[in-house]
């Protein structure tokens, strides 16, 4: 009869294979070593650990996220940090060991000031190793489909985790990631909320990405849908924030848009009794690139839909207001005339429609 391996063997075979670079058959001596129970909550540590780091090394990232965390579930890092150190000991030129350690010791040193400190340092793992690369083709690989959705799922969970200059510390990273996690939008998806922060996030350390993701139209409804109260800020620092121009005019930039992305985002805009003040404070702010903001607003606004056009053409301290900026000779942007004169005949048409 076969002698039965406790978990103790199992997590030395793990760190045997482990230390040679097999890291399929670690992976698998620590699955064993787990399931049938270490109470050791170091040893379990270590395993862990060290399972991450295999199935890093397979390129198995869904799985390394849910051992980053159960990892993060143990909070016994000085020991775990000892036992690391003990490895090392044994094998002082496995560099893979030593990385773990240093990892240990971050968590160790900072574990009382930030819980989640672990998830963020294993994670960082995987941009170090060149993960999100990979990731990022696996996302875009259209002949795998279930690779695909787990690719971009943890493209998001980096987005989330570690500062995006961190995950995608390239420009051209940065950009490409967008469509990965833009795909998670759909109405169908539970991660909608996850990957529109995921884009936030990205967008706050690059101005580039900013243009690119609001003129996409899905990113621009579920923005609307998902997050109406930032929606709701937007307008207000448009016109409120008299001691920062800069982020009245970034505001009233992405407001304006967003308005020609999309129609919902029209619709959504009138939702607040607001918008009547909103607008009538842009067009009448004397910063012509303000105004030239707000000029645009109104113009997507009446083209958008047949309701949103009637609301505009009936509120008559903002028609009044574009009649002014469309007879005015003196208006220092010629621009701003000219988009008012075309509110104004959009505004005919509609008109026009209706009489019929």
């Amino acid at each position: 009869m076969a002698r039965v391996i406790n978990p103790q063997e199992w997590k030395e075979k793990g760190n045997e294979e482990f230390n040679k670079g097999n890291w399929s058959d670690a992976a698998s001596h620590y699955t064993n070593a787990l399931k049938l129970g270490i109470e050791n909550n170091a040893e379990k540590g270590v395993c862990y650990k060290n399972r991450a780091v295999a199935y890093l090394m397979l390129d198995n990232y869904e799985e390394v996220i849910k051992d980053c965390q159960a990892l993060e579930g143990l909070k016994r890092f000085d020991e775990a940090y000892r036992d690391a150190e003990i490895i090392v000991s044994s094998d002082p030129n496995n560099e893979v060991i030593q990385s773990v350690k240093e990892r240990l010791h971050e968590i160790a040193q900072g574990r009382r000031e930030d819980p989640n400190l672990i998830a963020t340092i294993m994670t960082k793992t995987v941009v170090q190793q060149g993960g999100t690369k990979a990731l990022l083709s696996l996302a875009l690989d259209d002949t795998d489909n279930k690779g695909k959705k787990i690719a971009s799922q943890v493209l998001v969970h980096l987005a989330l985790t570690l500062p995006p200059e961190v995950a995608f510390p390239a420009d051209d990273l940065m950009m490409d990631v967008v469509q990965p996690i833009t795909n998670l939008l759909n109405r169908g998806s539970n991660l909608i909320c996850e990957a529109l922060t995921a884009l936030c996030n990205l967008a706050a350390v690059n101005n580039k990405l900013i243009n690119n993701l609001v003129l996409c139209r899905e990113v621009a409804i579920q923005y609307v849908e998902q997050r109406s109260y930032q929606f709701k800020d937007l307008m207000t620092w448009s016109v409120a924030h008299s001691e920062d121009e800069r982020t009245k005019k970034a505001a009233a930039e992405t407001l304006a848009i967003l308005t020609a992305a999309s129609k919902e985002t029209c619709e959504k805009l009138l939702s607040w009794d607001f918008w009547r003040t909103f607008l009538h404070l842009l067009l009448n702010n004397p910063d012509n690139d303000l105004q030239l903001r707000g000029i645009k607003i109104v113009l997507n606004m009446m083209k958008s839909t047949k309701d949103v056009a009637a609301k505009l053409i009936e509120t008559d301290i903002i028609m009044k207001r574009v009649r002014e900026l469309s007879d005015n000779n003196s208006v220092q942007n010629k621009e701003i005339k000219d988009l008012a004169s075309l509110v104004l005949e959009a505004a005919a048409k509609w008109d026009r429609k209706s009489r019929k």
